[in-house]
Formats: structure tokens, sequence, C-alpha cells
């Protein structure tokens, strides 16, 4: 047989099926391997053993984990660590935590009390409860002794319901520590940096009651804030997407909620509450709803069972037939929500009723907008300076008029002044809105107004808010074109334009709240939404494109459609985006699926990832991250702690597949971008290790690649740490690695024994004992990076094909950059592997870092078989 040389010109093909090994004739798959492990293959042709790992630390009780990054800018970053039921955040690689500080804030009984006007703050028990006209207030002085003064403080608030406002400051009206700021209902955590002693005020803003739990100094420790995802299931499930210090946060069976950061050491999560929807259609049943108040905290009544547990906490819009405004005026420049005026004749006569204290001397006024809100001039009526009950017909037929009545300015008596002011008219309806609060039978619940009810009679013209306990909560979610989208329960709802929480069905025009229904196939089960070109929507049944009529139209309540872009349908697992593209699960688990779009449909479809090694996402993928830098990787995490990692360049017609695996079981990743003057994305795995036979589970970083060629530092261990020190034999702080074999990288050596390529140590106590001292040093597990080649033999001009026949290669040669002599060992089989020389051009290469490698080919010892690799 005549002598053929075999050319591995590029190890950047990747993996390819066992079941393609024999296409030697397509030089794609001839380039491939069949077993690449830990070898990462690179755009430019090259593969290189992945980076170390660095230990960052442990998860909360070393429990399952789902980490979601926090991007306000590159140089700007966080880590988001929920486990079960709580949440921690972690700034360049630590835990925000929290010094000891000995001031004490004290509890409510203790704070005084600040209400302006006739507005209420109450102590009940250990909570303090805000009721009145929006002015309540509490205070509390809280002296810092001198050796916490200039040491950060936290305070942690829990919220029962808000929103409450907040102030800290060096005197009662300062908020030069905390900014005057809204608490919605949930924990916060705000950090400040006394001087001195400081003032906390919490105030109450909303005609409604609001209630704060607790005001606390936060103990000493990692700050940890409850939360609702209390399983790995809903961690699983957990869907984010952020818009400036706000992350979004959505998960199916769970209310929405928010992560909000106020600076790097304050953060809260809350409930995401929007107040004006959305809602279901109206209702055409027999049920009419009435309520006990206009305002404030109420009573809702259903003439026939309607109210279960599950309604609780979800909204109701009630229409009025007839409309009546009221409102108890106690301060200047305040009046009234306004009636509509319309028809003619009789139907134009409304009420005036006004009831109160008057010993001040205030005057109240009548006044009209005419067309529309906003234009207000007084009703030549005179003035109101006692309690009085009238009539007012203004004879502006066929006109819309707008009427309010209230306190103009200057015209406040002061004192004990407070005047109930109400305008009632029979005629057209006013919308109002509000919250369940309490269960009290199938017929009743306690409820909070978020916008003023239009009457007081029965109604029968009421909506049902889409979201509860009861009806369900989105599964995804997504800012897409200056609208925040949530999606679930075959459904899509898209916030007013650039308002976040609001869902107002009445805001009319391009801006104005879209609600759809998928309505086609299996749909309960959305998966995931992504923003692209299009607005992307995976489901269990199919993947969804909603488009305007043209591509750079954007979406509007009149320009809404919504259709299949594929019918793979997607696993329950999160998607993520590269540039116009979108890559998700596809529904068995195990394939990776990527929508784009085509311009023959134009419109986006899909394309299997995994058709030249289908076995790659085997036995499922539960988790997938995106690093765009240096080349741009797709980590998936496989249900058996496996990675495999996706390799791509579209410029450069490079797509490869390989396998990271660790000493352990990989469950999360994560990725943050670099800084700048770094090479690599910031890579983050979970790791669960079985370290001195117990269980726990690292937060692990990925090591820069320069960090990983040689040098006084060499970062290729995993669960590693770097010790810098004074010279010395001792290296400490290893408790993470007790009792593990773990290698070590000293002043630009690997150190150890020398009989064979193991040369561990066995931490004892938290420390190893090195041979010789040290200052630079990296010390961590050993991990091994296996490669196979396919089949070689391409077929030539006299020979077709050389499978099948009797074939040995006995010479090897290598072309290597960065590269150690005891960093690569080469035989025909895992089994049976030779060692580099020991010498190289005349000189012993023992500890050689080879900066570049070309020297003759080596010695191979194959066998005549017709498999040689």
């Amino acid at each position: 047989m005549s002598r053929q040389e075999a050319v591995l010109a590029a190890f950047n093909r990747g993996r390819v099926s066992r079941f393609g090994v024999a296409r030697s004739e397509v030089k794609r798959i001839a380039l491939a391997s069949q077993v690449q492990t830990n070898f990462i293959p690179r755009v430019l042709g090259s593969m290189s053993l992945r980076p170390g790992m660095e230990y960052i630390g442990n998860t909360k009780s070393n429990n399952s984990a789902r980490f979601v990054p926090f991007v306000f800018a590159t140089n700007d970053t966080a880590l988001i660590e929920f486990t079960a039921s709580v949440m921690r955040v972690w700034v360049n690689d630590a835990l925000v935590t929290r010094p000891t500080a000995t001031a004490t804030v004290g509890a409510f009984s203790t704070w005084t009390d600040a209400d302006e006007g006739t507005a209420s703050s109450v102590v009940n028990g250990t909570t303090l409860e805000f009721n009145g006209d929006g002015s309540g207030a509490a205070r509390r002085y809280v002296a810092v002794t001198t050796a916490s003064q200039n040491i950060e403080h936290a305070l942690r608030v829990v919220i029962a319901r808000g929103p409450v406002t907040i102030r800290v400051g060096t005197s009662a009206t300062d908020d030069s520590y905390i900014n005057e700021t809204e608490l919605g209902q949930g924990t916060h955590s705000l950090s400040f940096t006394p001087t001195g002693t400081f003032y906390i005020t919490l105030m109450a803003r909303q005609v409604r009651l609001s209630v704060a739990t607790s005001c606390a100094i936060e103990a000493a420790g990692v700050m940890e804030i409850p939360t609702d995802y209390s399983t790995a299931a809903y961690l699983s499930a957990l869907r984010t997407d952020q818009s400036g210090d706000v992350v979004f946060c959505a998960c199916a069976g769970l209310q929405q909620q928010m992560v909000e950061r106020r600076s790097t050491t304050s953060w809260s999560i809350v409930d995401y509450l929007p107040e004006d929807g959305p809602f279901k259609a109206i209702n055409t049943g027999p049920i009419t709803l009435s309520s006990s108040g206009l305002s404030g905290n109420v009573t809702i009544t259903a003439s026939k069972p309607l109210f279960r547990t599950g309604n609780i906490g979800g909204l109701y819009k009630l229409v009025s037939e007839g409309q009546e405004v009221s409102s108890t005026i106690a301060a200047e420049n305040t009046f009234t929500d306004p009636i509509e005026v319309t028809g003619v004749g009789s139907d134009r006569t409304f009420t005036i009723t006004l009831a109160g204290t008057w010993a001040g001397g205030s005057v109240v006024t009548l006044q009209r907008s005419i067309g529309a809100v906003g234009s207000w001039s007084d009703v030549d009526l005179g003035s109101w300076t006692a309690d009085s009950t009238s009539t007012f017909a203004d004879e502006l037929d066929n006109q819309i008029v707008y009427y309010r009545i209230g306190i103009k300015t200057g015209d406040f008596g002061g004192g004990a002044d407070s005047i109930a002011c109400g305008l009632t008219i029979a005629t057209g309806s006013a919308d109002g809105v509000v919250r369940l609060t309490a269960f009290i039978s199938p017929t009743s619940a306690s409820a909070e107004v978020l916008s003023t009810l239009g009457g007081l009679t029965a109604t029968d013209l009421w909506y049902e808010g889409d979201w509860s306990d009861q009806n369900g909560w989105p599964s995804a979610v997504a800012l897409h074109e200056g609208r925040l989208w949530w999606a679930g329960l075959a459904k899509l709802w898209g916030s007013i334009t650039d308002a976040y929480a609001s869902f107002n069905p009445d805001i009319e025009g391009d801006s104005g709240t879209i609600s759809r229904s998928i309505g086609a196939g299996p749909v309960d089960t959305i998966s995931w939404m992504a923003s692209n070109q299009r607005l992307l929507v995976g489901t269990t049944g199919s993947e969804y494109s909603a488009r305007a009529s043209t591509l750079d139209e954007p979406l509007s309540p009149t320009a809404f459609v919504i259709k299949p872009a594929s019918n793979q349908g997607c696993a329950d697992v999160d998607a993520v985006k590269v540039d116009n593209r979108c890559i998700y699960v596809q529904r068995n688990g195990n394939k990776i699926y990527e929508l784009s779009f085509d311009t023959r449909w134009y419109d986006y479809s899909a394309k299997d990832l995994t058709a030249i090694i289908p076995e790659i996402g085997s036995p499922g993928i539960v988790r997938i991250a995106m690093q765009r830098q240096q080349d741009t990787r797709i980590h998936c995490v496989r249900s058996d702690g496996t990675v495999a990692i996706n390799v791509q360049d579209r410029n450069e017609d490079m797509f490869a597949w390989c396998d990271v695996e660790t000493d352990g079981i990989v469950e999360d990743a994560v990725v943050l971008p670099g800084v700048s003057g770094e090479q690599d994305d910031h890579v983050y795995y979970v790791v669960n290790r079985t370290i001195n036979g117990s269980t726990v589970r690292y937060l692990e970083k990925w090591a820069q690649q320069d960090e990983c060629e040689g040098g006084t530092v060499n970062k290729q261990a995993d669960a590693f740490i770097h010790v810098s020190q004074i010279a010395s034999k001792t290296v400490n702080g290893l408790s993470h690695l007790e009792g593990e074999a773990v290698v070590v990288w000293a002043d630009g050596a690997d150190v150890g024994t020398e009989t064979d390529y193991t040369q561990t140590y066995t931490v004892s106590g938290g420390s190893i004992t090195l041979a010789a001292a040290a200052a630079e040093i990296i010390v961590g597990l050993p991990y091994t990076a296996p490669f196979q080649s396919m089949k070689l033999g391409s077929p030539t001009n006299n020979m077709p094909t050389v499978l099948t026949h009797h074939k040995n290669a006995n010479h090897i040669g290598l072309v290597l950059a960065d590269t150690h002599k005891k960093g690569l060992r080469f035989g025909p089989d895992f089994d049976n592997l030779d060692s580099m020389p020991d010498m190289e051009l005349g000189k012993q290469t023992t500890t050689e870092v080879w900066v570049e490698y070309d020297e003759e080919m080596i010695e191979f010892p194959g066998t005549w078989n017709t498999d040689t690799r």
C-alpha cells in the first residue's frame, strides 16, 4: 500500500456523531473529531485546553442555585443568586455583605407620629399602618456611636402592603443618606454610611392602607433577601429580563416580581403590581358588584357567589351607572376627581354636596374644563363656606364638560378644617379599579381602591383581571420595542409604551396596551420570549413570531399578527439571543435549534444545530448560556452534569461542538461581559462536587485564556485558588478542597512528584506543604482533555477509500503553541499514550513550556488494523 499523509489541518470542526465517522470523503467531517472533551475549538483553526475554573464561593447552604446576570454596563455587573427561598448578590465575585453596626432602630411603638392633615399612622402590634388622605408619616431618630460612624449600615425594610416612601438623612427633612424613594410590596435592604445621628421617615402617599412590617438595621453578614422561589422547579422555571436597575421576573405558578438595585449594595425584591390591568373581557353574566366606598379600603359585594381565595391579589374594574365623586379636602389646591357631563337638558344636572368642619374659614369652589381634562376655570356660582346640598345645570347642551370641586390655592383656612366634597350625576359612567386584599365569603371580599370608583350602586359592567392565583400568572417576560411583555396561559400582554407597569385599556392609539391570545395548538406552557427583529415566543407546541405589517414597523394594538415560525416545540428551558438569532432547546430536551430570519419566507424559521451530532444533548439539556468573547460559545448544561459547547462564527463558516467535564456535576451556567482589556467574557459554572465525603456546590469562574499559557501564574486547575504570599512551603486557604488530591503551579512551574503525570498533593487541615518555598501559587483539582480524531484516510485518485483497509500510523507531527512538555500525550487509544520527547534540540524539556513548537515528526505507537487514528 502506498504511503499517505493524513493531515489534520484544523481542529475547529468539533465533534461529529459516531454514525458519521465513515464519511471521510467529506472534508468537514474528515477534520472533525469523535471525542473532544475539555479541548475548545477556536475560530482560527486551533484547539486549546479549556481554562481552569476558579473557586469563587459556595452557594447558600450548598443548595441548588439559579444565577441571573445583572448587567447595567460592561463595567457595572453583578450575579443574582437564587436558592430555595433566598436571594443573594455577588458583585466583583464577592457576596454583598453587611459589616457590624451597633445602631438600633427600635420597634415601631418607639417612632414619632409625623402625620399631616387628616392622615393617620397607627402601630398595630408590631406593624406600622398608614390610613388617611395620603399624608401619613412616622419618623425615628437613631443615635450612632462614635465607633459605628463612617461604617456602612443597611436598613432591612419589609413592606406588607405598599407603596411606602422612605427617606433617611441627617435631619427630619433631609434625605442625603437615602434619597426619598418609593418602596414596593416586598423586602428591601438599603445601605448608607452615616457620619452621626440619622433620621428615618416612612410616609404613605396613597389614599388607602399601607403597611410596613418592620424596619431594622441589618445584622452583620451576607445580605440575604427572602423570595417565593422555594423549590428547584421554581428556580428552573424562572425567566428574567432587565431594564436599567430593574430585573423583571416571571415564573410559572407564581406572581411576577422585580429585583431592584439602588446601588451596588442596596437591593430589593418586590411584587410586580400594575394598577390598571390587564383585564379579561367584560362580564356577560347576571352577577353584579358593588362597593362600600369610592376610595380607600372597601368591601366589594357580589350578588351571587363569585370570590375564591385564589382571587385575592387580583384586579377588578367596575364601570358605574352614573357618576359619583367624593373626597375629604384638608389642604389648598386639592380637588375631587372630575365627573363628565354630556347630553342635553336635564341630563346635565348634577348634585353638589358639602359637609365638614369649616372653623378655619376655608372656601370651596366649583371648576370646569371644556372638551378635555386640564384647562380648569371657576364656575360663576359664588363660593361655599358652609355645609350645603344643591343642584346645578350648566345649560351647555351637546358639549363635553368636566367638573370638579375643592379648595383653591390660598382658600384653605387651616387648623382643623376638613370638608367632604361630592358631585353626583345620574348620567354617564366612570371606571374604577380595585385589588382584592382578603377573602370574606364567596359573595364579599376586602379590597383597596387603586383608581376612584364612579359610584356605589351595584353594576353588572365589570371586568376581572387576567392575573391571580385563581387565573394563573405569566411564565415568560421580555422587553421589546419599548414595551414590557408578559406571556403565559396562551396569551401575550404588552404594556403601554415606555410605561412598564401600565396596561390601561383606555389609552388609545399606537402606544396603547396589547393583549392577544395565541389560540392555536398546545400553547398553555410558554417557555420563553425573546426580543429580536421580531418578538419571538417559544411554547411546547410551536415557536411564534409576532409582527406588524412590515419588518421595521413596531407592534401596536392595530398592527399585531402572531404566526408560527416552526412547530418543533420548546423544552422548559430559557432561550438565548445571538445577534438576530434565537437559540433554544427543542421539545424533546436534547436538541438545540436556532430561529433565524429567512429571506425566502420573510419570517423566522428553525434550524437544527445538532444535526451533525444528534446525541450531543443527551440525556437532556437543562440550561443554556451565551458567551461572545473571545469566540461565540453556547454553553449547554446537560442533566448528567456535563456541558456541551457549541462554538460558531458565521462570517468564517465555523461551527463546532465539544464537551466540557470536571470532577463534579455542572448544574448552572451564566455569563457576564468581560471588562476593558480582557480577552474573554466571564463564564461561571455552578458545580456540585463531593469534597471530603460531603456534597458542596461551588460557584466557579473560567480563567481568562491568556492566564492559561504558562508563566508565573498559570490557571489550569478546577476549583482553584490563587495564593500570592511571601515565599513559603505552606499553602493555606484550601478548606474547600479538604481531603482532595490537588495539582500545583508555583512560581512558573508545575511542582510535585516526577514519577507520573498526576503530581498531586492531598489537602489536610486546609493546607498543603510544597517541597520548596513559592510565592505565586495556583492550587486546584486536576482535569484532563481527551481528543480522538475521525477515521483517518481521505480518498485519493487511485483509491476512492482506505476505510476497511489495514493501515498503520507510525509517525505524528505536532504544531503547538504555549504547550507544556508534560501537557500533551498521544497514542492509538487512551490506554496507550506516549509522552513528548524528554530531549528536544539538544536540551532536556522536563519543565519546558513551548511558546511555539514545530519540530520533526515523532514515532507513533500505531498498529496495523482497519481503524488506526
